[in-house]
């Protein structure tokens, strides 16, 4: 498909280098590569390390900002088996919209990985496992309103969307045997210069 049809902007490497140089200095000089883009996001490597990504519309900005209220309480009992938003950027610099970064994840994406692969089923077995010792009450309730059954059902279709399509897509078949601490865990935003373990939702 021409992913190109459902832009409303036009991103590229040079913007994607200015806004890291400005919004995240430490890793301003990195290398910047395109990966690809999805229906909703586009995806750029920083370095060896970071990849960064995108919404491609407005209408998805509402749904990334409910991603990162929401992926904190599901990243802790996963663990090492989905991305971690460490990174939260602001628009600028040609961006119109707020973006997200994480560190990579090791390992071989689902479409390289021999088979049979019994290791990426278990992974994902692991991953809806470990999915439903989310604590529901450490979700922040929608902007504008409770948190009903309906809602709970929308976060928990989000939470294995967002687990089980980094591993069939490009992901890993096997977690990376890395620990990280819980100031590791905690987003960094673009222009504070330091660690935040908020962040905010736009009002409407």
């Amino acid at each position: 498909m021409d992913d190109s049809r459902v832009l409303d902007w036009q991103l590229g490497v040079d913007t994607v280098s200015r806004l890291v140089a400005q919004q995240f200095p430490a890793l301003g000089g990195e290398r910047i590569v395109r990966l690809g883009a999805g229906c909703d996001h586009e995806l750029y490597s920083v370095g060896q390390d970071w990849i960064l990504r995108f919404p491609k519309r407005a209408e998805r900005v509402p749904w990334l900002l409910r991603e990162i209220e929401i992926m904190p309480a599901v990243a802790d009992p996963l663990e090492q088996l989905v991305a971690r938003f460490e990174l939260v950027g602001h628009p600028g610099s040609g961006c119109p919209y707020p973006f997200v970064g994480h560190r990579r994840l090791i390992g071989v994406a689902a479409d390289q990985a021999p088979q049979p692969n019994r290791a990426l089923a278990a992974d994902i077995g692991q991953a809806l496992s470990r999915l439903h010792r989310v604590a529901v009450d450490r979700i922040p309730p929608p902007p504008g309103g409770g948190q009903g059954s309906g809602d709970q059902l929308a976060i928990g279709l989000q939470a294995v969307a967002e687990v089980v399509e980094p591993l069939l897509s490009s992901g890993c078949s096997r977690a990376p045997d890395r620990t990280s601490t819980d100031a590791d865990r905690r987003p960094r935003v673009a222009g504070s210069g330091v660690w935040s373990t908020t962040t905010s939702a736009p009002t409407t």
